[in-house]
């Protein structure tokens, strides 16, 4: 990472890192008016050449030795002048230095991690079994987005910036959260398995049927299978759907223990909301 200092008043920080590109680079440029045709063409020569159209022109940057003949002009591109075709090529190639995620998107290149579930570790933390909170997680997710920056020199440069966030995912059964008197009602509804082209985002919560989900101003032929739609993974269900399970929890343990342990039945659910409390995210 090279930094960059800004003022002696302070230092400036961001969530990018400077990329060192050559000052120039060789390119293959053609005409190449008919964008539809790119796909075809950047296929033809994947294995040997990086493609990237621009303004009705072609551009081909070499990645190694052979491989198919390719016709164009010769010309030398200064890399601050053109950034946009290193950056293209970063990432472009962001997707293999990350080979081992599966990516949610390719581009910019956005993956969750792979070990980290926070609701599992606060759980413990707050000593809570897990096992309650089965199919809520929590995952940090990361986006690499490269980019083209230009400081106080007017200068273009290129960079990597590394955006992180929250995913929530909410897997549990629709029937059992309503057993446990989560309030579903209004909370947006997804596919668990959308087919390709097909809406992923299916509206918002009328009621439970049985087994079958009605939603709100949809039409009355539409019906959904509860097995087949989940919570969308987003705060608002996220939230809601924990302090149910928590609730349901506090009220059976103060239930059950309350005699035994010889505290009124309040003190321990106010106890029991205390723990709660330590992993109600909003």
């Amino acid at each position: 990472m090279i930094t960059h200092p800004i003022s002696a008043a302070g230092t400036l920080v961001t969530n990018g890192f400077e990329v060192v590109l050559p000052e120039s680079v060789e390119v293959l440029v053609r005409d190449f008016p008919d964008g539809a045709e790119v796909k075809a063409e950047r296929e033809r020569v994947a294995s040997h050449w990086f493609v990237h159209w621009f303004q009705g022109m072609l551009y081909y940057f070499r990645l190694k030795g052979g491989g198919v003949n390719v016709s164009g002009r010769t010309v030398t591109l200064h890399t601050r002048e053109h950034p946009w075709l290193l950056r293209s090529r970063l990432e472009d190639s962001v997707a293999k230095v990350f080979h081992g995620y599966v990516p949610l998107r390719r581009r910019p290149f956005t993956f969750l991690a792979q070990k980290q579930d926070l609701v599992a570790t606060a759980a413990e933390d707050a000593g809570i079994d897990a096992s309650l909170l089965d199919g809520i997680r929590v995952r940090p997710r990361y986006r690499i987005h490269p980019k083209i920056y230009e400081l106080a020199d007017g200068c273009a440069r290129v960079g990597i910036f590394v955006t992180i966030n929250m995913h929530y995912d909410i897997d549990t059964d629709l029937t059992r959260l309503q057993d446990v008197n989560v309030d579903l009602g209004g909370l947006h509804l997804v596919r668990r398995q959308p087919e390709p082209e097909q809406r992923r985002h299916l509206g918002q919560i009328d009621r439970i049927d049985g087994d079958i989900v009605l939603l709100c101003e949809a039409r009355d032929d539409i019906h959904l299978a509860v097995k087949d739609v989940k919570l969308e993974g987003s705060k608002e269900n996220f939230a809601r759907c924990l302090k149910g399970l928590l609730c349901q929890r506090a009220i059976v343990r103060c239930r059950d223990g309350a005699g035994a342990n010889g505290l009124p039945a309040r003190s321990r659910l106010r106890l029991e909301g205390r723990r709660s409390r330590a992993i109600h995210w909003t």
